[in-house]
Order: structure tokens, then sequence, then C-alpha cells
């Protein structure tokens, strides 16, 4: 989507309103980019959206993960995330293995969330300029791939090797 609009949005340094639509028009087209309806200054909320399905996404990480490190624990001994020599192990029972990757798709599901809020807070600003509240995106939108990635990463490891101890389970 091609951004050409000015300060605030208005192409008003191009003079006659439709001449400046039908500019930018063309300025879309010679680039191969799509004209957009409105410009990005005021139209927060397709960021908002975005950060808010990886939030979602984690989530649903988070739920597997809570559902797994309950699985995993000593009492129940239902499952048990992938060995890896050296990952997990306990300081103080030797025969204990943490469930490392579930414990990474927890945290990153809960950061996730913060990053929603943070979006949803950034959506609120003055006027169609905002003074500052959009540079919270700087940091929402990246860190949200990031970990949405790394809880997808470890999700995927965990998932692919995951021991299931059926005789443990309740029938």
């Amino acid at each position: 989507m091609v951004e050409f609009g000015g300060a605030t949005g208005t192409l008003a340094s191009l003079g006659d309103p439709e001449r400046a639509l039908e500019t930018r028009k063309r300025f879309a087209h010679e680039l191969g980019l799509r004209d957009p309806e409105i410009t990005w200054h005021f139209a927060r909320d397709g960021l908002c959206e975005l950060v808010s399905l990886l939030a979602n996404i984690g989530g649903s990480l988070g739920k597997i993960a809570l559902d797994v490190m309950m699985m995993a624990a000593s009492e129940f001994g239902e499952v048990a995330e992938p060995f890896v020599p050296g990952r997990g192990t306990s300081s103080t029972m030797p025969q204990k293995r943490n469930p490392i990757s579930s414990e990474l798709m927890f945290a990153a599901a809960k950061m996730l969330r913060e990053r929603a809020a943070l979006m949803l807070d950034a959506i609120m600003r003055d006027f169609e300029r905002a003074t500052g509240s959009w540079h919270l995106e700087w940091s929402a939108v990246p860190e949200s791939f990031l970990l949405a990635a790394s809880a997808l990463h470890q999700a995927n490891f965990m998932l692919r090797g995951l021991h299931v101890d059926s005789k443990r389970m309740p029938t």
C-alpha cells in the first residue's frame, strides 16, 4: 500500500483535492502498490488487529503449555517434554524434567497479551496525528512477532517429541 498523503494525510500540499487523489492513485499504480482509502496516520486498527491475532495465537499456545505443565508435574507424570541432555533438569531433583518449552510458551502468551493491551492504548490518540501514542507500536509490533514466533517454535519442538504415559492417565 502506498503512503503518500503529507503530514496529516490530507494531500493538502498538492492543491485541488480531486487532482491530489488522482495523483496518489497514479503514484500507487506506478509503484505497483494499492491506493489506500485513508492514510495510516489515523487508521491504526489494522495493526491493533494484527497484534491481537498474535496474542490470540499466543493464548491458545499458552493453554496447551499450561495443560502440559500440569500433566508433567511429578504428582501426575502423564506427559513429559522431549529429553535434551542438560535442558530442563532440576538442580535439586536429578530425576525430574522441567517443562522448559511449556514455560517459555506460557510466558510468551502473557507477554503477547500485554502487547495487545499496549496496542489498544496506542489506538487512543489526539486528533488525526498522535503526539506519542503511536510510538508504542515501535515496540509492541516487532516484539509481538518475536514472541509469537518463539512460542510457535517451542510448541513445534515440544509437541513433536511429547512423551505420553497413558498408564498414568486416569481412564
